[in-house]
């Protein structure tokens, strides 16, 4: 028995008693074996791992994770900027991206990588939300 699998049974033990924690952990053995999805099922984003996962593995992982919160944090900051850049617009249908960098900071809304707006970090706002077309290249 590993040491989780004694960690476990010592828990059943102290709550069921010695001999139903046996019969607990030998349910569980012959589900797992038989279904070795009913983890997933069970804990949605645990998965039993019969191997440790090798560094390029855990580092995919970890991009990805990375890239997600990154993605999660555009869309609230777009969600922030957004009703001021509207506002601008719509005042000033012929407003430059320099000019609604500057409405922005005067907001106080702040980019995620710099201390101002930049026409190019403003473009990519427009892009982002669908106000301007990518250009071609």
């Amino acid at each position: 028995m590993s040491s989780s699998d004694t960690r476990l049974y010592d828990a059943l033990a102290k709550i069921l008693g010695p001999s139903p924690a046996e019969d607990v952990m030998e349910l569980i053995t012959e589900t797992v074996g038989q279904n070795p999805g009913a983890i997933e099922e069970l804990f949605p984003g645990k998965k039993l791992v019969d191997r440790k996962m090798s560094s390029a593995e855990r580092s995919r992982l970890m991009t990805a994770a990375g890239a997600k919160a990154r993605e999660q944090a555009a869309r609230e900051r777009y969600a922030i900027a957004l009703p001021h850049v509207k506002r601008a617009t719509e005042a000033n249908p012929a407003i430059t991206l320099r000019e609604i960098a500057k409405v922005l900071d005067d907001a106080g809304v702040k980019p995620l990588r710099a201390d101002k707006w930049s026409a190019p970090s403003v473009l990519n706002l427009l892009k982002a939300v669908g106000l301007r077309e990518p250009t071609k290249t």
